[in-house]
């Protein structure tokens, strides 16, 4: 495991947090979460080579994944979002993550 791309990732959900974007921060914590156990994130992303921070990895998931809600892609995912969420829900929200980052792995891929 690459401590640096952990630490980038990590402090890029403090980030989210603290400017007001709670629902990328929760997405992004279940991203990782799946990463870290050995899931289809870490599948996408086995490891990386170059600069996590300067090339933006957790962004480029956080905007495939969202890109999947803004385009209908993905229902279950987008009723994690506003307007249908006034919050990401702490279990359907980390599983919806999963099953998308499964069900549209190619579309991710195409982001990294």
């Amino acid at each position: 495991m690459n401590p640096a791309f952990v630490d980038a990732w990590r402090q890029q959900i403090d980030w989210c947090d603290r400017g007001g974007s709670p629902v990328t921060a929760r997405v992004l914590e279940a991203a990782l979460g799946d990463w870290l156990a050995g899931g289809t994130a870490r599948e996408l992303i086995p490891d990386w080579n170059g600069d996590p921070w300067s090339d933006a990895v957790s962004l480029r998931v956080a905007g495939a994944l969202h890109s999947l809600v803004l385009d209908g892609s993905d229902p279950e995912l987008a009723a994690q979002y506003p307007p249908l969420a006034t919050g990401f829900d702490p279990v359907a929200g980390p599983a919806a993550v999963r099953r998308a980052l499964i069900v549209h792995r190619e579309r991710i891929a195409e982001y990294l």
